[in-house]
């Protein structure tokens, strides 16, 4: 089967400029700076430092908002290239009637339990992207397997039938991987995402440590000075 084309960063990037856009705020300093003119009417280059100063306010804000809008969109996309990706597996394997096809199935429904997971919050790192790619991956290669197989073995009940395809060890194999990754998916992604509590820990471990290597220094500077006024002292 054709594996369906991945997200493309131009395509979440032409999404996140089109939402900025049309986004109101993209046109309040304009609409401001034109009603003002209305009301009291000045020379057009008297307006030109109010006008210079909303187009780099209005680069600013939306520089700092670029990267939660364009996660937003990436995520969606994901979300709905995932779907489809789903889809295409379950109906490339609908004719194996058997347990071909309730291991597949077991297998995309763990792969969107994993994919609810890892989109709801509207971003993805590195370390999930991989595991989406690994998971995408693992169910390719398992429903092309099938259908391999299934090409090799006896049609069931004619031409509308199913094909007989047999469970593989491969097959097993990658079910109780994606089953383990999905059942340990929070500590596999902590490194990643660590709740606000763990921040905190970390942080205060880290003060903790840059605390410690003060008193370190001090201490150090302390046996010096003590070397040195020792030194000076007069020899009886």
């Amino acid at each position: 089967m054709k594996k369906p084309s991945k997200p493309n960063p131009a395509v979440v990037a032409g999404r996140t400029f089109k939402e900025i856009l049309l986004h109101p705020i993209t046109y309040a300093p304009a609409a401001a700076v034109a009603v003002a003119n209305a009301i009291i009417p000045i020379a057009w280059w008297a307006n030109l430092p109010l006008v210079i100063t909303s187009i780099i306010g209005e680069v600013i804000f939306w520089k700092g908002n670029w990267t939660p809008i364009y996660e937003k969109h990436e995520a969606e996309i994901q979300g709905a290239h995932s779907k489809r990706f789903n889809e295409e597996i379950l109906q490339s394997v609908w004719r194996n009637k058997g347990p071909v096809r309730d291991l597949v199935e077991e297998m995309v429904q763990l792969k969107q339990q994993a994919e609810a997971a890892i989109l709801a919050d509207n971003r993805i790192n590195t370390k999930e992207r991989e595991i989406l790619d690994i998971l995408e991956e693992t169910l390719l290669q398992t429903a092309e397997a099938a259908q391999e197989e299934g090409t090799d073995n006896q049609l069931v009940g004619g031409s509308t039938g199913a094909w007989k395809t047999a469970v593989t060890q491969e097959m097993q194999e990658a079910l109780a991987t994606i089953r383990e990754l999905v059942e340990n998916l929070d500590s596999v992604l902590q490194p990643l995402n660590p709740t606000p509590e763990e921040k905190k820990m970390a942080l205060q471990s880290g003060l903790a440590q840059s605390t410690q290597a003060l008193r370190n220094r001090m201490e150090e500077s302390r046996q010096v000075k003590r070397l040195i006024e020792e030194a000076k002292r007069p020899r009886a």
